[in-house]
């Protein structure tokens, strides 16, 4: 059984357990769900956690064997990909600071962008990695987009580039998939 279907039967039997009269009137950012054809595929449909979002955030962490590295390479980096979700987003994203209130609204949800850094000089290797998170427990999601591995070199920024481009394409649903691997929602 495809997992866009599975995905789909289930978004349907949580509706129906809510009590929604109506669940085509349910909808996420563009979609609305179809209780009475549940068994369809439905590749377009978004993970719960992306449904009913008015508005996301971007929350940042980079880390090295040094601690929380903060300053330029931290907002450059939060900038960018804030300005990759924003691009086709059907609400608006902006960068939140830990501890910002707005993303704990349930209405919300926050892209956590984690770097770390190990190693020294031009040899430093980064993981990045992209998780959506929402205050919602309806809305749960145990895995995102594989983390990336990357050399840095003397351009750190320049280097995460396209393995940030490739994770906020698996991650949100109107980036479209940077490798074309058909999505698991």
């Amino acid at each position: 059984m495809a997992w866009g279907r599975i995905a789909s039967c289930i978004a349907v039997v949580s509706l129906a357990v809510l009590g929604c009269e109506d669940a085509s009137a349910v909808s996420g950012p563009g979609l609305a769900i179809a209780r009475d054809d549940a068994t369809a595929a439905m590749p377009g449909m978004p993970a719960p956690i992306w449904q009913d979002v008015r508005r996301i955030h971007i929350l940042c962490l980079i880390n090295s064997d040094r601690g929380v590295v903060a300053g330029d390479m931290h907002d450059r980096l939060c900038a960018r990909a804030r300005d990759l979700v924003a691009a086709g987003a059907p609400v608006p994203v902006e960068v939140a600071a830990p501890g910002d209130p707005a993303i704990m609204q349930p209405d919300s949800l926050t892209l956590l962008v984690h770097v770390s850094i190990s190693g020294a000089g031009d040899d430093r290797l980064a993981a990045l990695a992209i998780r959506p998170w929402r205050n919602d427990p309806a809305s749960g999601m145990l895995f995102a987009a594989a983390p990336h591995a990357v050399r840095l070199g003397s351009d750190p920024l320049t280097a995460l580039e396209p393995a940030l481009r490739t994770a906020i394409a698996d991650t949100v649903p109107w980036a479209g998939n940077a490798r074309g691997d058909r999505r698991i929602d």
